[in-house]
């Protein structure tokens, strides 16, 4: 090992053992800690393809320290990049119970409105993640840019978060610069602060595998599947141009959910504005406690007196229907095709159940164009995929 590198290798163990002295300042324990570098034991796998110029192409990540604590139980990772002798802006990363409806980052926003979350494809979720109070204040604390010797490196985010498919979130947060000397400190205590008000923000539901808005630079240490997933959704999607892929579950339910039901929209059928009452019928008596928590992309009421108490209802994941005292919840994408068009409802094909039916109450026509949009949304991703 020449002198440069010599230099190089004590600076990034001084970094490491500033990381983990930062780490247990929030009750962080390390785990362990692995290095990706010339002389480190490294992954197999990640070190070709992810040590590649970053930021621009205007520096070179040569080295990369991943290591992993464990917060009275919650384990997460940092991954430390470095130029040379320079600590680079890292990522943390994590997995938390629970599920939104599609993905959704944290943008830096003005002066005065601070940090905003984004999920253009489904504005309901950035809704619901700006309006938690305490989400809101836990973000103020998130720096956006990194201070080196070599200059300023301004974040163009600073957390996201995805579906995992399996009822689990993955969080990544990119750290700013929050002090230190010859020691960088990368803000462990605000990233303990805002995953425990994101988890306050998740349902227990289990959603669809989603992406990445703005892909992490080291996604693939953390989870090295996540690119080969990514290729398998890059088909275009009719009707939404342009849009991440990651989004094409839930987008394409959105747009078909609003498609199939514009034409029937009246006192029975909504997709916004439901009535106060109607609503907390839905979730009172519609919904699944399971799905208790989710939002409503539709909802047509099969009541004669229009209570709402009997419906069907579409949230992001399930399509749900409720006649007298039988109820079902479906996953849309599980939905595959027609079997029957009865007098009282619609037979439907779904995976892993067999013959299922959705009633039509008094809004037949209603049902049909929303089951029939969902089926042909499906049959369209089965055979583009």
């Amino acid at each position: 090992m020449n002198f440069i590198d010599d230099r190089a290798h004590a600076g990034r163990q001084r970094q490491q053992q500033g990381l983990i002295e930062e780490a247990l300042k929030s009750n962080a324990r390390i785990v362990e800690a692995v290095d990706i570098s010339p002389e480190g034991r490294g992954l197999v796998g990640t070190t070709g393809s992810t040590l590649k110029n970053l930021f621009g192409g205007k520096l070179r990540i040569d080295a990369l320290q991943v290591l992993r604590f464990d917060s009275g139980g919650w384990h997460h990772c940092f991954l430390q990049p470095f130029s040379g002798m320079s600590s680079m802006p890292g990522e943390h990363y994590g997995v938390l119970n629970g599920c939104l409806a599609a993905p959704a980052i944290l943008r830096p926003g003005g002066v005065l409105s601070g940090p905003r979350w984004e999920s253009g494809y489904f504005p309901e979720v950035s809704q619901h993640l700006n309006g938690h109070a305490g989400l809101k204040t836990a973000v103020k604390a998130i720096k956006f840019q990194w201070q080196t010797g070599l200059g300023e490196i301004d974040l163009s985010w600073g957390l996201q978060l995805r579906s995992r498919g399996d009822g689990t979130t993955e969080v990544v947060m990119q750290a700013g610069r929050y002090g230190g000397f010859t020691t960088p400190h990368v803000g462990f205590a605000v990233w303990q602060q805002v995953v425990r008000r994101l988890s306050e923000c998740l349902y227990p539901a289990a959603c669809e595998r989603q992406y990445y808005i703005d892909t992490p630079r080291f996604i693939e240490v953390f989870s090295p599947d996540y690119h080969a997933g990514y290729a398998a959704t890059t088909s275009a999607v009719p009707g939404a141009a342009g849009s991440a892929p990651a989004a094409a579950a839930q987008l394409d339910y959105l747009q078909c959910v609003r498609a199939s039901l514009t034409g029937h929209l009246g006192k029975r059928v909504w997709i916004d504005g439901i009535p106060a009452a109607q609503h907390s019928n839905l979730y009172q008596h519609v919904l699944p406690p399971e799905l208790g928590q989710m939002p409503l992309l539709g909802a047509v009421d099969l009541t004669t007196f229009g209570s709402a108490k009997d419906a069907v209802v579409v949230t992001p994941t399930h399509l749900v229907s409720k006649e007298f005292e039988e109820r079902q919840a479906v996953y849309l994408s599980a939905i595959r095709r027609e079997l029957e068009d009865t007098f009282s409802g619609i037979v439907v094909e779904v995976a892993e159940r067999g013959a299922v039916k959705i009633p039509y109450g008094v809004e037949p026509e209603a049902v049909r164009a929303l089951v029939r949009g969902i089926i042909q949304l499906n049959t369209w991703h089965a055979t583009h995929q």
